[in-house]
């Protein structure tokens, strides 16, 4: 016999009943404990079920992550043909500046 499930299990029935229940079917200790009111109901024969006073919580969804708005901008890539070239642009040839530091007038 497991003598400490046991002492536990009384441990938990006496918390219950001193817990005091003020004319509630539901003692305060299962209205804080939810899991462990359905887990002891055998053990304390509640003649009340374990109410739910609230209505199920709906969670917001949760974020959905978007790609930068670049990659839905971009054109679709056109298959079997050939990739554009990159032509590097040719340097740009400015005229020549007369004047200023450096040619003495």
């Amino acid at each position: 016999m497991n003598t400490n499930g046991l002492f536990v299990t009384l441990l938990v029935v006496l918390a219950a009943l001193f817990t005091g229940s003020n004319g509630d079917p539901e003692p305060t200790f299962f209205k804080k404990h939810k899991k462990a009111a359905r887990y002891y109901q055998p053990v304390y024969h509640s003649p009340a079920p374990v109410y739910h006073h609230h209505a199920p919580v709906y969670h917001k969804p949760a974020p959905v992550y978007h790609k930068p708005a670049s990659v839905y901008h971009r054109p679709a890539p056109v298959y079997h043909k050939p990739a554009p070239v990159y032509h590097k642009p040719a340097p740009v040839h400015h005229r020549p500046v007369y004047g200023g530091y450096g040619h003495g007038w």
